[in-house]
């Protein structure tokens, strides 16, 4: 069972950001912008030894992330937003991290980190590329879920116009054991991550320009009749339907909240052999519960790679879980894949339930 101390932190954390948001957040703002900050992380500290030792490998940095001094990793922050109704927190960094060991046989490609946030847990999402020892290619990740957080402990460091998490323990997923070309197992404790948000101030109000009035577009003259034509009729080739996405699946059975208050509720698979899957999801869910409606976050990806699978997960808040209690909640999440030209659109249907 988590302490009291860990809880009063976590709620701590909540009071405090939306304290700093108060002095940046235009009034009745949805969300907050991210203007900038930073991701640091150093991934596994065991796999970079045994890259630089054991595989007498290199590790290469690019695209704006720079290795720090004790070997991690820092991944500058272009864009993000902190939800004022969730109390999520995104931040989307960018830069690359190459890795290489046994002259090629080995590689690993880590880029662009996102880090979705909340009071008590999170996810990092991240572009992976690998290549495992064993026979075979190399696979494309996009967007996996490689991590999953646990801010429960974080006390935040406040600047004044940004917030610092430090030492934010970090635990490897089951898509990222895959994305790892399995070198750990999903469960693995990996390095600890810190983030700093920096929100944008609220800018003065702008006055649009005007738009000047458009000139009509002459229509290009049509052909006499009876005149020859000038164009070519192309042979028509047989086309091959592309593989079409599949619905999101509702996960069966009543999905039991974690500590933190998360829940699985969808799985989602792009199909083989064809365009990489982006998802459409909301961000939040509002649930009344108790006769009180509460807003709940969704995490998902916003990409899938081709024959690759994923998974949709909602936040509970605290105030949400005292209200559910040991009872049971209906919810529903319209979730779509997009690939080739296609969607596959769903209404997901799961019951989630409290802890108590």
């Amino acid at each position: 069972m988590r302490s009291t101390g860990r809880r009063s932190l976590s709620i701590g954390l909540l009071v405090a950001v939306g304290a700093l948001l108060v002095c940046v957040a235009p009034a009745g703002a949805a969300t907050i912008p991210i203007k900038g900050g930073e991701v640091d992380w150093g991934i596994k500290e065991s796999f970079r030894n045994y890259i630089k030792g054991a595989a007498a490998g290199e590790i290469e940095v690019s695209e704006g992330a720079v290795e720090a001094a004790d070997g991690t990793f820092r991944f500058p922050v272009g864009a993000g937003s902190y939800d004022t109704k969730t109390h999520l927190t995104e931040v989307e960094a960018t830069g690359t991290v190459h890795f290489t060991g046994h002259a090629g046989a080995l590689e690993m490609t880590f880029s662009d980190p996102r880090v979705v946030l909340s009071a008590e847990s999170g996810a990092l999402f991240a572009d992976v590329h690998s290549k495992s020892l064993a026979p075979g290619g190399a696979e494309d990740f996009p967007d996996v879920e490689f991590a999953t957080l646990d801010t429960s402990g974080v006390a935040p460091v406040f600047g004044a116009e940004s917030v610092r998490l430090d030492a934010i323990p970090t635990t490897l997923t089951a898509a990222g054991a895959e994305a790892f070309a399995g070198f750990y197992s999903a469960g693995a404790a990996l390095d600890p991550l810190g983030v700093t948000a920096a929100f944008e101030p609220t800018p003065p109000p702008v006055e649009e320009p005007k738009e000047e009035p458009k000139k009509p577009v002459e229509e290009p003259r049509k052909p006499v009749d009876g005149a020859p034509s000038t164009s070519v009729p192309s042979p028509e080739e047989p086309a091959v339907a592309p593989a079409a996405p599949r619905k999101p699946v509702g996960l069966r059975g009543v999905r039991k909240l974690s500590a933190t208050g998360v829940a699985t509720v969808a799985r989602l698979t792009c199909p083989r052999g064809g365009a990489t899957c982006t998802v459409t999801a909301p961000r939040i869910l509002g649930v009344k519960i108790a006769g009180k409606r509460y807003a709940l976050g969704v995490m998902a990806p916003k990409k899938i790679g081709a024959g690759k699978s994923s998974t949709v997960r909602v936040h509970v808040s605290k105030a949400a879980r005292e209200a559910l209690g040991a009872k049971r909640r209906l919810i529903k999440v319209s979730i779509a894949l997009h690939a080739n030209g296609q969607t596959a659109k769903q209404l997901v249907k799961v019951k989630i339930a409290g802890r108590h």
